[in-house]
């Protein structure tokens, strides 16, 4: 390798590291909902907890604010009787 590829090679391997970092995220599942939230009484409410929080996941990349995005929407629904 020479000096000049260096710094692409660093990049490149941070890129690597960045992509590996996220596919090794498991998504969560309509069960995780019991472990944030009290207001996912029934398996609909589950079930949209973990597709907000998983697709939030997956925008942001922050798991604290796809937890709190994915507890906002269902309380939100559970609220409204759903």
């Amino acid at each position: 390798m020479h000096e000049a590829d260096e710094p692409n090679a660093i990049v490149d391997f941070l890129d690597i590291v960045d992509f590996l970092d996220t596919e090794a995220q498991m998504p969560w599942t309509p069960d995780d909902a019991e472990r944030h939230t009290r207001k996912a009484t029934t398996w609909a409410l589950k079930e949209l907890w973990a597709k907000v929080a998983n697709e939030s996941l997956e925008r942001t990349g922050d798991e604290g604010r796809a937890i709190r995005e994915a507890n906002a929407v269902v309380a939100r629904q559970s609220e409204a009787g759903y």
